[in-house]
């Protein structure tokens, strides 16, 4: 579990990633939540602020991308191959040309 604040999907998929590897064998499925979401009105500051900045950029991007196209058309490659129960799929841009 982590105290610690951060914005980003892909440290929260890390950590439920994390909380899987550690879990005893017979354990096949596990649920995450997140509590106190808020916006980033004000941003803690950082050492590594450029990297930070970049990171919140392409996040922001993708957001704008699959609020406007549809959830997940754009996703981390980590969850490729994961299936339909934890990332939905998503036909691109509404074509099925692509089939």
């Amino acid at each position: 579990m982590s105290t610690a604040p951060f914005f980003s999907d892909q440290a929260i998929y890390s950590q439920a990633k994390q909380l899987f590897r550690n879990a005893p064998p017979l354990i096949r499925t596990i649920g995450v939540t997140v509590y106190e979401l808020s916006d980033d009105v004000d941003p803690q500051l950082s050492l590594f602020g450029d990297e930070l900045a970049r990171e919140r950029q392409i996040i922001t991007a993708v957001d704008e991308i699959n609020d406007r196209y549809g959830k997940n058309v754009i996703h981390s490659a980590d969850t490729i191959g994961i299936g339909g129960s934890a990332v939905n799929e998503k036909i691109p841009f509404g074509s099925t040309r692509y089939l």
